[in-house]
């Protein structure tokens, strides 16, 4: 379909609004203790930098306040006695620098995909540093800033305004695909020195790529206080040609996949005619993820996401063990006045009974008021099976 993806996205803030540092100047002391005191007084959302060494926790700080700060000199992430120590964290900087890109999606004047690492001694101390580059200018950024983080606290809102965990989480899923598409011209340029590779070229260009759908899904979650973060296909590949990146959800204890991208059906196909998006991989299982045709790099240092209770189907009761006609016709019923039915089954065996019975036998005409005309769609991979219903 429609994904070549790119594992990496551009650096976010905390999750509170972004500080007014933008000064262009080398980051002090007091500043990104700042930044440090906000990620730990709420650590459990931040489960990258939570699991981090001292060292490491050291250079994600270092550079959040060098973004932060609009810095365009080096970053100095660590000077100590000891070479092995520096070499350790520069070996690690790229998951680092891309964890950051997916844990702190506010900064998004940063260039995700182009950074300087020097090493150097100084004084007997081994030294490294990060030489930054950003997609904006401080000036554009400023202009920019604003308008991007209300557009957040309008969506923040709007979620908080649901009941469940369950239901802010469908809002924002839903409020995102509604207002978002796939931008296949930016995958065929090549150019990805954009915004569109970010949370504020979804959320405010309507366009973006897996990146960001990623990160916008992730900001929002954080701001409402629920655990979120990034799962890759490709978690040791710093590139942006190859891979796929979507989110998982701490929901109720457990933890589950959310992936937009895939959830965001083509303005092009004929299913557009019927539905903006579906809701396939809202609260998968590890298993079902890869059932479904995504890789699971087993390096990503994610949470195993074995949850069911909250997937879509179960959750509304549209997920069957078994088929008989008398077991799905309220599922049907229920849906039928959005115009299309969602069914999903334990077994490709059931929904091909499924199939068999409602469609090729006829019988779902039973269940239908005022419908001329249906076509279908069966997801072997997901165990779906999408009725189209045409008055």
């Amino acid at each position: 379909m429609k994904k070549i993806l790119s594992i990496v996205a551009v650096l976010l803030a905390i999750g509170l609004a972004v500080a007014g540092f933008l000064n262009d100047e080398p980051t002090t002391n007091e500043q990104a203790e700042q930044i440090r005191q906000r990620i730990e007084s709420s650590i459990s959302l931040y489960p990258v930098y939570e699991r981090m060494n001292d060292a490491e926790r050291d250079a994600y700080v270092a550079l959040c306040a060098g973004f932060e700060n609009f810095q365009t000199s080096d970053i100095k992430l660590i000077s100590t006695d000891s070479q092995s120590d520096c070499n350790a964290l520069k070996k690690s900087l790229q998951n680092i620098y891309r964890e950051i890109v997916y844990e702190q999606s506010e900064y998004f004047w940063v260039n995700p995909y182009e950074l300087k690492i020097t090493t150097r001694t100084v004084g007997g101390k081994y030294q490294l540093l990060v030489e930054p580059t950003y997609i904006l200018s401080k000036e554009e950024t400023m202009e920019k800033r604003d308008a991007f983080q209300t557009r957040i606290d309008r969506i923040v809102s709007q979620a908080n305004s649901k009941g469940s965990t369950y239901e802010k989480i469908l809002f924002v899923h839903d409020y995102i695909l509604e207002n978002v598409v796939y931008d296949h011209a930016l995958v065929e340029a090549g150019d990805y020195n954009k915004t569109g590779i970010n949370a504020y070229g979804c959320l405010m260009g309507g366009k973006t790529i897996c990146s960001g759908y990623t990160q916008a899904f992730t900001t929002i979650m954080r701001r409402l206080g629920i655990e979120c973060g990034a799962e890759f296909s490709s978690y040791g590949m710093f590139s942006i040609f190859e891979g796929h990146v979507w989110n998982y959800c701490k929901l109720d204890g457990e933890y589950y996949y959310f992936d937009l991208t895939w959830d965001d059906i083509d303005p092009d196909s004929e299913l557009a005619e019927y539905m903006d998006y579906y809701h396939c991989y809202f609260g998968l299982t590890k298993d079902e993820m890869t059932k479904a045709r995504t890789y699971l790099d087993p390096d990503a240092p994610t949470p195993d996401c074995l949850g069911t209770k909250h997937n879509y189907f179960i959750h509304n009761n549209w997920n069957f063990a078994t088929y008989s006609l008398e077991q799905v016709k309220p599922a049907i019923e229920a849906q039928e006045e959005s115009g299309y039915v969602q069914l999903r089954f334990d077994s490709y065996a059931e929904l091909l009974r499924a199939q068999s019975d409602l469609l090729t036998d006829g019988k779902i005409w039973d269940l239908l008021d005022g419908i001329d005309n249906l076509k279908y769609v069966v997801s072997k991979s997901n165990l779906q099976l999408y009725i189209l219903l045409v008055e």
